[in-house]
Order: structure tokens, then C-alpha cells, then sequence
């Protein structure tokens, strides 16, 4: 009964085609017992990934148990060419996971300041709740470890830079110091060494991203979970609730500007006009002195009256 309502609830997936391959199942499809299975199956391979990111490692792979069959027949041309399309695909699956390893980088300089904002915030301004308070905090801790392992992962995915390629010993033979005779199997049979090598390096690098990857995600969920009290306390606190206490001199600009700016005009200009009265005020009176002065210099100009002659002559006599 419950598989035909887990059929129902998630159709099956069908092939295009018979010679195609269908995508994966869901494990809602395969069964309850699947489905209860998954939780520890996600914790084990949680503790898988952060054993694998912990775990000091050598540099070099082990080599296989059974290394490529060693023939002295000429391969065909499209043998080896198969060999070398192995070993090209190998390199491009390389290049593939260090790209991804270093598109993890990229998420943590996004999540770091985010993390101190919302920490800052808490510390400083934050108004919760002591429970509030401590979910906010107890996730942004987990979330700022998970971004830590998630650095770690990335940078030990792009620090290995193990690689086998053919060089000179695929031309010289070191034993007797001779150049070899070109032989189609013996460079198939180190195109595939190299591609054996270098495909268990890149096993070993994606365990790496994969473990940054799935840290990076984990730190983003603990991010998000941590601050939904932040947010409810943003969006519940009042508008204005809290008077702002301005320290400093405080510029206003606009319209205030303007209103003083003419205030300043206008009281030059009474200013400018009261001088210029009082200038001309003087300018009268000064006017008016020279005039008097005028006038009193043209009296001490006039000419005198004579006094007559008569008087003196009775007083001869």
C-alpha cells in the first residue's frame, strides 16, 4: 500500500531510450527502509568527509597491484589513440575539480562579512531574547566552523600538485643510456600508467571539494537558521523607537542653506546702504563748512574804508 502511494507521489522515471540509461531513482521510489537509512547514511558520509579533510596524507598515490600488461606487438594506431584520449580525460576531469575547488573561495569571501555583520549586530545593537540569543549565537558558531573546514578542504584541493606525465624515460633508456626504439605498445602502456596515477590523484582532490563543498553549504544553512531572529527583531522593532543623539558639528544642506545664505545678503546690503547714509550725511555737512569757511574768507578779503583827512589838519593848527 505504501509503494503504490510513494508511486503515485513520485512518478517513475523513464529512459528516452532502451539504449539510454534512466537518471537515478528516488529514494522515496526504492522503499521506506531506504528512506530511513538516509539519514545515517548522510552522517556517515558527513564524518567521511571531515576525516578525509583532516587527515594528513602522503604525496604520492599507491601505485596499482597490476600495472599495464608490458607486449612486444606493434598496437594499432586506433589503440593508442584510445590510450591517449583516457589520458586527455583525465587532465580535463583535473582541471574541473580544482575550478570547483576554487569556486568555493568565492562563497566564503561572500559569507564571511555576512557572519560579522550579523555577529556585530548582535554584540552591539542586537535586542533579543536571552533563548534568541543564544540560538543566533550557538549557529553563527557552527556556521563560522563549517566555514573554516570549508577553507581548509579548498586550499588542500589546490595545493595538490601531484601529475605523472611521460618525459624523458619514455625516449631513454636510463639502464643502458640509449635512445629507444619507438614502440606503439610501450607508449600505450605509459599513456595508461599516467592516466592510472593521475585519475587516483583526482579521486583524491574531489574528496577535497566535495568535503569544502558540502561544509560551505552546511555553513550557509547555520547562517540563514542563526539569523531569523535578527531578521524577526529587525522587522518587529518601531520605526523611530529610539531617539538618535547627535555628537558634533552638523552640516545642513539644501534648502537651510540657501534661507541663510540670503539671510547673509540681505544684512550686508542694510549694512552697505547705512554706510553709504552716513557718508553722505557727512558729505552735507562737510559741504556746508566749506561754505562758511567760504564766506568768512571773503569778508577778510573786502577792502577797508579810509578815514577822512580833516580831523588831522584842525589838529596841526
Amino acid at each position: 500500500m505504501l509503494r503504490h502511494i510513494i508511486e503515485m507521489l513520485v512518478p517513475a522515471q523513464k529512459s528516452v531510450s532502451d539504449y539510454l540509461a534512466a537518471p537515478p531513482r528516488p529514494v522515496l521510489a526504492s522503499g521506506w527502509k531506504k528512506l530511513l537509512r538516509l539519514p545515517l547514511r548522510l552522517g556517515s558520509a558527513f564524518f567521511y568527509l571531515l576525516r578525509h579533510t583532516l587527515t594528513p596524507y602522503e604525496r604520492e598515490p599507491v601505485e596499482p597491484a597490476k600495472p599495464p600488461p608490458d607486449s612486444t606487438e606493434t598496437m594499432a594506431p586506433e589503440q593508442l589513440e584510445q590510450c591517449r584520449a583516457m589520458f586527455d580525460l583525465v587532465e580535463t576531469t583535473r582541471s574541473s575539480i580544482e575550478g570547483k575547488a576554487q569556486s568555493v573561495f568565492s562563497l566564503i569571501m561572500f559569507l564571511v562579512p555576512l557572519l560579522g555583520t550579523v555577529m556585530v549586530y548582535i554584540l552591539e545593537k542586537g535586542r533579543l531574547d536571552p533563548l534568541a540569543r543564544r540560538w543566533t549565537i550557538s549557529f553563527m558558531a557552527a556556521s563560522s566552523l563549517m566555514i573554516i573546514l570549508a577553507f581548509l578542504g579548498a586550499v588542500r584541493a589546490v595545493l595538490v600538485k601531484y601529475k605523472t606525465e611521460l618525459f624523458l624515460d619514455a625516449v631513454i633508456d636510463t639502464k643502458v643510456n640509449q635512445i629507444r626504439k619507438y614502440n606503439s605498445s610501450f607508449h600505450a602502456r605509459g599513456l595508461l600508467w599516467c592516466a592510472s596515477m593521475n585519475s587516483a590523484i583526482n579521486g583524491h582532490i574531489a574528496e577535497f571539494t566535495k568535503g569544502a563543498q558540502v561544509f560551505a553549504a552546511l555553513a550557509v544553512l547555520f547562517l540563514v537558521v542563526g539569523a531569523l531572529p535578527v531578521a524577526a527583531s529587525l522587522v518587529s522593532e518601531p520605526a523611530g523607537s529610539e531617539p538618535t543623539e547627535i555628537v558634533g558639528t552638523v552640516t545642513v544642506s539644501g534648502l537651510a542653506d540657501q534661507e541663510r545664505s540670503m539671510i547673509e545678503i540681505q544684512a550686508r546690503i542694510h549694512e552697505t546702504l547705512q554706510a553709504l547714509s552716513a557718508e553722505s550725511r557727512n558729505q552735507q555737512k562737510t559741504d556746508e563748512r566749506l561754505e562758511q569757511l567760504e564766506r568768512l574768507v571773503g569778508k577778510l578779503s573786502e577792502p577797508k574804508p579810509q578815514r577822512s583827512a580833516a580831523p588831522q589838519r584842525e589838529l596841526h593848527q
